[in-house]
């Protein structure tokens, strides 16, 4: 049923393709105004969840299974996330090219996908992956 499903919204999988495909274009073709506005989402989203991993892991009692990891996770992601917008030199030296490359090609095999994925899937068969 779910593969149904997802082959009736094809144009969804063609959508997020066009989207990825922009944004890595932009990337490529005014990489200055792009990265700034990157770099301060990417920090902020880093300091964000820096913040709720080390409120989830506080939350936690002491021996909770992954506490230490989410303390872990939640720290480099706060660090991470005040080096991005403290230092936006270091963290951008390569980011603008390895975001432009995977948007670039995911946004060209998301429309391959969707565009070639004929109607009721591959001769009736569920996908392997789940669907999103």
């Amino acid at each position: 049923m779910a593969f149904g499903r997802m082959n009736e919204r094809w144009w969804g999988r063609v959508a997020l393709g066009v989207i990825a495909l922009i944004v890595g274009l932009a990337f490529l073709i005014v990489p200055g105004i792009t990265l700034v506005v990157f770099l301060w989402i990417f920090g902020a989203f880093m300091i964000l969840t820096g913040l709720v991993l080390l409120s989830y892991a506080w939350s936690k009692p002491k021996g909770t299974r992954h506490r230490t990891l989410n303390f872990v996770e939640g720290g480099i992601n706060l660090v991470i996330g005040v080096i991005a917008l403290l230092a936006p030199g270091l963290t951008s030296l390569l980011v603008v090219y390895l975001v432009a490359a995977f948007a670039i090609i995911s946004g060209i095999l998301q429309i391959a996908e969707g565009v070639l994925t004929p109607p009721g899937g591959r001769h009736g068969e569920r996908p392997a992956a789940p669907c999103w």
